[in-house]
């Protein structure tokens, strides 16, 4: 016989999925969840749901649409939650330009994704959501996108080229760690640091121009990337530990008339080799520098 608490307990857990079953809905091989909002619903009002989980094995292509029906109204999908896709066999994504949020560990894993296509709307990327996806060769990232967050692309081995507009202004740690084919990055953003690991072990990553927005490069932010020239602007004014360390940079661009902060393991490689240009009238300042004057320095900029 089940005593009290054991009653209760499955009294609660009916009573949540009921509450769920309520809230949730189907379509094709994607549940949806329905977003609580205030009021009535009134006939065909359109209202928003997110995309829950998936109701079988999904393979080949798939797009998520910009709206479903059902019960007379409309449901605009805004969002994918967290782990919906994890470890699914998609090759290729589409997205409507209704969603918004790509949800943390969205597409972990999806080895045999190849290609996603976005549309204007987009604007946050979670941690982790596309971390692991090797095959993963083309995402289209959208002007609309602000956020791409921790993580987010960990170790997509076959990523190419990564294009960021205006509307960014975060790039969390860690984001394209790993991305060992990336070899163009175009940044138009005004994203004011380099977050640490960002490039980390982007080997085919051989040369970058940063933001004129850009203030900090943090830690190990390009450690063991590709690169052998990067160009800096004039507010640069910290570089940290190990930010550029087992590179192949041979030549530095760096617009800022006053020498930035930098220790030295900024990298462990041989400064003495590396061509520092900086400003016409700023070669004294930074052969004055105790880290900046090991480099070969040119006044030309």
């Amino acid at each position: 016989m089940y005593n009290i608490n054991t009653k209760s307990t499955l009294i609660t857990l009916c009573l949540l999925i009921m509450a769920f079953t309520a809230n949730a809905f189907t379509s094709g091989p994607i549940r949806y969840e329905k977003v609580p909002t205030e009021g009535l619903l009134g006939l065909f009002e359109e209202r928003e749901a997110i995309v829950h989980s998936t109701t079988q094995e999904i393979t080949g292509d798939i797009a998520i649409p910009y709206n479903v029906s059902r019960s007379l109204t409309n449901w605009k999908i805004t969002a994918i939650r967290e782990y919906a896709f994890q470890n699914c066999k998609l090759t290729g994504v589409e997205l409507s330009p209704a969603l918004r949020t790509i949800g943390q560990w969205a597409f972990y894993d999806c080895t045999r994704l190849k290609s996603v296509k976005t549309k204007r709307g987009l604007k946050f990327i979670e941690n982790n959501a596309f971390n692991g996806c090797r095959s993963l060769e083309t995402f289209v990232f959208p002007e609309s996108l602000k956020l791409i967050g921790e993580h987010a692309f960990r170790n997509c081995e076959s990523l190419q080229s990564v294009e960021l507009y205006d509307e960014l202004t975060s790039i969390r740690e860690w984001a394209f760690y790993g991305c060992k084919s990336l070899s163009s990055v175009s940044i138009k953003s005004p994203i004011i640091e380099i977050s640490a690991g960002c490039f980390s072990f982007c080997s085919s990553l051989k040369e970058i121009t940063l933001p004129r927005s850009v203030r900090t490069i943090r830690q190990s932010a390009f450690e063991y990337s590709g690169l052998e020239v990067v160009h800096m602007d004039k507010f640069v004014s910290k570089i940290e530990n190990l930010a550029f360390a087992s590179t192949n940079l041979h030549t530095i661009y760096l617009h800022a008339p006053v020498p930035p902060e930098a220790s030295f393991i900024v990298m462990n490689g041989c400064p003495e080799r590396i061509t520092l240009h900086v400003p016409a009238g700023s070669k004294q300042a930074y052969n004055a520098h105790p880290y900046w004057s090991q480099f070969i320095i040119v006044a030309d900029l």
